[in-house]
This record gives C-alpha cells, sequence and structure tokens, in this order.
C-alpha cells in the first residue's frame, strides 16, 4: 500500500473584495487575514503562516482538512481547499499527479481535470489538462486499474491551479459564505427572538459586513424561560461565525409591556403596537451602542403585523433605517438556510404560541387609531423601565 502523501496548505479564495479599488481592497485583505488567524486560534489549529495573493490566501499547515474547514466560516471567503503544492513547470506538476493518482481516483471513477493558469505562463490550461489526464490514465492502468475522462459528469474532479512560482492541486472545495468582512460595514442591532426568521436575517447581514449585537424582548413570564433559552441558544449558533471572543446577547423584560399592550390597546391592534414598542426600544438601544440600523427576520406577508400596510406603520415609528434582509424570501428558503448556518435546530423548538396574539389581528391598521390606542399607554415610562433593566449576557464560545 502506497504511502499517502501529505496535503501541505489550505488554498483560500476571496471574490468580491478582490474587485476593490487597490486601496479598499488592500484594507479588506487585511482584515480578512486579521480574521483567518483569530478564527484559527479560537478554534486552537495550527498553522504556521498565511501568504496573500491577489485572490487567494494560503496557509501553511500540518492539518490542512481542519483548517479548510474552520476558515470556511470565516466571511468574506468564498470556498476553501486544502493542496498540494509543486512548482509550476509542467513536468513537475504532472509528476506529482502520478505519485497523487492512487489517492484522486479509484478503480472504475470517471475523471474530469480542471487546469487554470496565469496568462503570462507559456502554456495553455488545456494543454496542461491532457497532460494531467493522460498521466492519470497511464498511472491507473499500471496498477491495474480502469479508470475514464468524463468532462460533463465525473466521479471526481481533479483541479489544478498555476500560479507564477507554485502549482495547487486539489479535490475538495469547501464552500464559504462570501460576502465582506464581519464588522467592516459597522454596527447594527438584531431584534432576536430566536425563532427561524430572526438568526438567518442577522446572518445575511453579518455577510455583508456588519457587526450585529441581538436584542432580546423576553416576554417570559417570571417562572417561565423557553423563550429566553431558545433565544440564547440561537444566538450562540450565531456568535460561532464571529472571529471574536467577545460576544454577547442584549436583554430587555418585555412581558409586562407586552401584557400592559394587551389590557390597554385595541386587541386587533396588538401585534402591531408589540412590534412599534420593540422598534423604539431597539432605536434606543441602537443610539446607546453607537449601531446604524435595525434588522429584522420579517418577510412581506408572513404573518398580521407583516402586511405592506403594517409594515409601513412599523417604520414610521424611528427614524432609524430598518433592514428586512428576508423580505422576500419564503419560509423555506428561511428554514435551508437556517440549516446551512447552524441555527435550525434550536430555532425550530417547541416554546409555545406569544400570549398575547389576538385571535383576528389586523392586516390593514390605521395610523390613526394606532396613535389613539398608543395614546392610552405610558410610552415613555415603558421604554425607560425596560431599558434601566437591559441585560448584558456574554456568550461563551
Amino acid at each position: 500500500m502506497r504511502k499517502q502523501i501529505a496535503q501541505d496548505q489550505v488554498l483560500v479564495r476571496y471574490g468580491e473584495i478582490a474587485l476593490k479599488s487597490a486601496g479598499i481592497r488592500g484594507h479588506f485583505e487585511v482584515q480578512l487575514t486579521r480574521h483567518l488567524k483569530a478564527m484559527l486560534a479560537l478554534k486552537d489549529v495550527p498553522f504556521s503562516n498565511i501568504k496573500r495573493e491577489r485572490g487567494r490566501f494560503f496557509i501553511q499547515t500540518s492539518d490542512p482538512q481542519a483548517i479548510a474547514e474552520v476558515v470556511a466560516r470565516v466571511f468574506g471567503v468564498v470556498s476553501t481547499s486544502p493542496v498540494w503544492t509543486v512548482p509550476s513547470k509542467p513536468d513537475q506538476i504532472v509528476e506529482l499527479v502520478g505519485r497523487l493518482t492512487p489517492h484522486l481516483v479509484s478503480d472504475g471513477d470517471a475523471f474530469a481535470v480542471r487546469a487554470r493558469r496565469l496568462k503570462d505562463l507559456p502554456f495553455t490550461s488545456q494543454e496542461l489538462a491532457a497532460q494531467v489526464g493522460a498521466k492519470i490514465v497511464d498511472t491507473a492502468k499500471a496498477a491495474n486499474q480502469l479508470v475514464s475522462v468524463n468532462l460533463d459528469k465525473p466521479d471526481v474532479e481533479v483541479h489544478v491551479e498555476v500560479r507564477q512560482k507554485s502549482t495547487y492541486i486539489f479535490t475538495q472545495i469547501i464552500p464559504g459564505p462570501g460576502g465582506l468582512p464581519y464588522g467592516s460595514q459597522g454596527m447594527v442591532i438584531g431584534l432576536h427572538s430566536g425563532g427561524l426568521d430572526s438568526p438567518v436575517a442577522q446572518w445575511l447581514m453579518m455577510k455583508r459586513g456588519a457587526s450585529v449585537l441581538p436584542l432580546f424582548m423576553d416576554s417570559d413570564s417570571t417562572t417561565e424561560k423557553q423563550f429566553r433559552n431558545r433565544a440564547i441558544e440561537s444566538a450562540k449558533a450565531l456568535a460561532d461565525w464571529i472571529p471574536s471572543t467577545k460576544v454577547q446577547i442584549l436583554i430587555v423584560p418585555f412581558y409586562e409591556i407586552l401584557k400592559l399592550i394587551k389590557e390597554m390597546g385595541d386587541g386587533k391592534l396588538t401585534c402591531v403596537l408589540c412590534k412599534r414598542m420593540m422598534y423604539r426600544i431597539g432605536a434606543m438601544v441602537a443610539a446607546q451602542e453607537g449601531a446604524h440600523a435595525l434588522v429584522t427576520g420579517e418577510t412581506l406577508g408572513q404573518v398580521a403585523s407583516q402586511t405592506l400596510t403594517n409594515l409601513t406603520i412599523l417604520d414610521s415609528v424611528v427614524s432609524l433605517p430598518i433592514f428586512r434582509p428576508l423580505i422576500g424570501m419564503d419560509k423555506t428558503e428561511t428554514m435551508d438556510l437556517a440549516r446551512r448556518i447552524g441555527t435550525y435546530q434550536v430555532s425550530s423548538k417547541d416554546v409555545g404560541d406569544c400570549f398575547a396574539v389576538p385571535k383576528k389581528p389586523t392586516i390593514g391598521a390605521e395610523l390613526n387609531k394606532v396613535h389613539e390606542a398608543e395614546y392610552r399607554l405610558p410610552i415613555t415610562k415603558m421604554v425607560s423601565n425596560a431599558m434601566s433593566q437591559l441585560e448584558r449576557l456574554p456568550l461563551e464560545k
């Protein structure tokens, strides 16, 4: 049995960042380098060096598989691959592929060679792919194995990426989130229920470079903790994508507020009044924390408070921008994304229904009636009391 030839590096691809102007690109690359190192430190995975080229990072390590999986969870990273490295000379590339053939393909496999190279090299990608493919076929045949070439539906894809000095051979591509480095676009407050929608909405903002501070409005009674526990656990799942140990969730008591809205407000407007109170508190927290916007998991038409009419009335209560990354998504799309990012299991836990939801909530609130209902509520005192009891809970990683 042949000894396994160890992979020696991880190829890390980034996409959108490479399209920026030189100054902005350099700024983002420095941030991304810092986040790669921070995430590896958090996961305690050893590496010796990170080298940067246009559109690529190369991480030298004795454990490429672990490194590739860890940094594939860094925002800004498009994908990663554990690789074998060889000088960019066709004869040396082909020779290494011959040695690697028992580890690349098995008897009966159909394979394809995907070669790419920098334009200023003295051979074409097609020429190199043909040489590599022929070497795989000949090596397998010498070992009494039958393999074939199938460029359309291969069992195995052998990738050969040729750069100026070194060439990287790999078969595995681990997708990353893409986007921009976390925190590069400033902070937002995430209205965090812990259900399926709000964590996914926050993750999408994180992907676009926003740092997200989750804010949970705790509507549990004093003897119940199911909503609170779910919110904390889902926030922890999101925190696993953040390259920092200093992660927290903010919690404000909301049970008494919701109870008062139910008792003193217009029953059909309960959900609209509730959301407007959440927005008010969220805006206060944003001002306190230096955040620039609120982000919610609302989807157009999903529930009564999320009709276009009601969303317009919700927006009017604060001057802060309200971001809704899920606005055009259906529930199936949100669930699929929740599974991908790791929040689905905890977010789908049954914690019961909100005690204040009316039997027939309005789908078309009128702003004057909303104002009449709010006039009966001690809104300033309600917000002030909530802010005075704001709790900061670190999320251990």
